[in-house]
Parts: C-alpha cells; structure tokens; sequence
C-alpha cells in the first residue's frame, strides 16, 4: 500500500510557500509519504504506518516557528535569527492574505 497523496492547496494562487516543505506547486515534502528520501524508519510503512502519523508530521515538522530552519544550510539558524524574523513575517502575511481573507472571499464549493 502506498503512501497518502498530500497536496497543499493554499499556495496563493501558485506564488507562496508556506514553508520549504510546501511548494507553492502543491507538492508537500515529508519523509513519512515518501516525497523525501530518508531513513527507513521515517518513510512510509504499509504494515505500520497511518494518516494520524501523516497529519501529526505535518502539524509538528512544518507548522511550527521555525520555518527557514528547514531550508538546507539554514539548520543552524535560531528562531530569533534576522533570517527567521524575516521569512516568518512573509508566511504570517500571506496567511492572513491567501489562507485567511481569500478563502473567505472564494471558499472551496464544499464550503459554499
């Protein structure tokens, strides 16, 4: 069995990454469907893995305040870096403009 297909679907109409593991394509990046390659034991497991691992991964390893951090070569940086400030004010922004006031102006049918 494969892994969960994810998709990211407040992209700001294709121009806004949320976060290095979102794409403003849609494609989201995370070990455990498989979308990045990783230890054996952070990847998608038929016989062990379910969609409450999927949704705690992304709430946990990409919704949280260190954002640039998952950038390669940005590891080090801390949440209070110049870089970080920057990067979260630019995701804070375009959550209140695309995920926030647009959805509300255009919801998705299943919401109208």
């Amino acid at each position: 069995e494969a892994p969960p297909h994810v998709s990211i679907m407040t992209t700001g109409d294709g121009t806004v990454r949320f976060n290095p593991n979102l794409y403003d394509s849609g494609y989201v990046c995370l070990s455990i469907i498989n979308t990045w390659d990783s230890m054996p034991e952070e990847m998608w497991n038929p016989q062990q893995s379910n969609l409450l691992q999927v949704l705690i991964s992304i709430q946990a390893l990409v919704m949280d305040e260190y954002i640039i951090q998952k950038e390669p070569y940005y590891e080090s940086l801390t949440k209070e870096s110049a870089e970080n400030r920057a990067y979260s004010d630019i995701v804070r922004y375009n959550n209140v403009k695309w995920a926030m006031l647009e959805t509300l102006r255009r919801p998705a049918e299943e919401f109208k």
